[in-house]
């Protein structure tokens, strides 16, 4: 799974508005509905804005598979 998938999986499973995560984050609804569709490619900037409203650490959306490195 990308890592569009899996935070856009996570905020269902948490039963959380994107609308609010996009305000958390900093962001318009559209734009976080585009990064969570896969329509815009996700920045490291959005990444860590995402991570930060979710209050998850970065970590958290690497795919299987994908070092750090």
């Amino acid at each position: 799974m990308e890592t569009y998938q899996l935070i856009r999986e996570y905020i269902q499973d948490k039963g959380l508005k994107q609308k609010k995560v996009a305000e958390l984050a900093g962001m318009s609804d559209v734009e976080i509905s585009e990064y969570l569709r896969g329509k815009k490619r996700l920045t490291v900037s959005a990444y860590i804005r995402i991570c930060d409203a979710l209050e998850v650490p970065l970590e958290t959306f690497r795919p299987e598979g994908r070092s750090a490195s």
